[in-house]
């Protein structure tokens, strides 16, 4: 869902964070909606503890 809005907004990236932690488990199911996301949205990333973004 992220992911289309992103595209409709024309934003120039979209960083998924808050995953629900009974679906999202591990690290790895988060590579997974990143890859999903980003069939609709190219520059989509999935966060990881401590990532920090120049804006």
């Amino acid at each position: 869902m992220a992911a289309g809005v992103a595209k409709e907004a024309r934003v120039r990236r979209l960083i998924l964070a808050h995953f629900d932690s009974g679906v999202y488990l591990t690290n790895k199911d988060r590579i997974l909606a990143q890859k999903a996301a980003r069939k609709i949205f190219k520059n989509t990333l999935a966060a990881k503890d401590g990532l920090r973004l120049i804006l």
